[in-house]
């Protein structure tokens, strides 16, 4: 019995994968931007999002040594990225939920949509810890910027073209 009350904690709940609730318990945000345009602005956005959110988190450039990331980021983190195939920490944390992108487009579920100003905002596992982390993807650097203007409601996703929501929902 004590296993079972010792678990509970780490089971995922629609109620836990809130992407709003895992947002406030992050200590790290990370960016990992492959592409090179528009790299320095969407750190920069970053940057400015660390200083008018979260004035006390770090900020880390995920496309480092992995190795030596992992043990910053059990605590939990925010992640700032594209929907690339070189972003191995979106590709870590959302390995479960089936997602691709392939001749410009990105398919997941029953959507289909252009990536060029998609943008991705979901709860994804924390591949280091047994807790949760937040996604904000983006189909280019350029669309990460202003990201976080775009409504987030009480959902484990969203899905944009542009600032026009497509598809939001929960999961567990």
């Amino acid at each position: 019995m004590l296993f079972v009350l010792a678990a509970l904690p780490s089971v995922a709940t629609a109620e836990n994968l809130l992407v709003a609730r895992i947002w406030d318990r992050s200590p790290v945000i990370v960016y990992d931007l492959p592409q090179a345009d528009g790299r320095a602005d969407a750190i920069r956005y970053v940057e400015s999002v660390r200083d008018r959110y979260q004035k006390d988190a770090k900020i880390l450039d995920g496309g480092a040594n992995h190795a030596a990331l992992k043990e910053r980021l059990k605590k939990g983190f925010i992640l700032y990225t594209t929907l690339d195939e070189k972003s191995a920490l979106l590709r870590l944390a959302t390995r479960k939920l089936g997602w691709t992108v392939a001749g410009g487009s990105f398919q997941w579920r029953d959507l289909t949509a252009p990536t060029g100003d998609l943008r991705f905002i979901a709860a994804g596992k924390n591949p280091y810890s047994n807790g949760y982390c937040v996604i904000y993807a983006a189909g280019s650097n350029r669309a990460l910027v202003g990201i976080n203007d775009v409504r987030q409601g009480a959902s484990s996703y969203h899905v944009y073209q542009g600032s026009r929501l497509l598809k939001e929902g929960m999961y567990d």
